[in-house]
């Protein structure tokens, strides 16, 4: 297998039935986003039939948005800085990851509910010249990884990710685990 920073690249085949086709996104990050997500929705055929849902959810992407910007001010206010305050900083974490877990869930259960078994793209952040799919998988179990030979069959969510959204953000950063 070829060889990355930190890590590996691994064969996988995809069983999957419907798809939806998005442009890229802009980064990364921006998939980990319910506000990105559901704008990037809006602008394909899918979301114009969704339309009333997935403003919803780009109105309580706002909202946790304006609570969390509203918690981190009156720390300020309070002159408590996330590096003096390592609680309210675990705090605000569990909030953004659990709030947007729970809107990223809500879109997928939008797609699935339509019959949709991930979202496909032309990966152009990663590789601008790129003519080739990348795949957003809902059901793990649609995954088999390829690994010297063997073939790896995923029972559930990967362990060192957060379930429930569209893309899985790690429960973890540089400095600590997020419990």
């Amino acid at each position: 297998p070829e060889k990355r920073a930190k890590g590996r690249i691994l064969s996988a085949e995809l069983t999957l039935g419907k798809t939806l086709e998005t442009p890229d996104m802009p980064s990364f990050e921006e998939w980990n986003s319910p506000r990105s997500v559901a704008e990037l929705l809006l602008g394909t055929r899918w979301g114009k039939t969704r339309k009333k849902d997935l403003k919803r959810i780009l109105s309580e992407a706002d909202a946790l948005n304006k609570s969390l910007d509203d918690r981190f001010e009156t720390a300020i206010a309070r002159d408590e800085t996330l590096e003096w305050n390592p609680e309210f900083n675990r705090q605000l974490d569990r909030m953004d990851v659990q709030g947007r877990m729970h809107l990223l869930a809500e879109l997928r259960n939008l797609l699935e509910s339509d019959g949709y078994e991930g979202i496909k793209y032309v990966n152009k952040y990663e590789d601008p010249e790129s003519r080739s799919y990348s795949y957003v998988v809902f059901d793990p179990a649609n995954i088999r990884i390829k690994d010297e030979g063997e073939t790896i069959q995923l029972p559930g969510p990967p362990q060192s990710k957060a379930a429930g959204g569209l893309i899985d953000k790690p429960l973890y950063d540089d400095r600590r685990m997020i419990g």
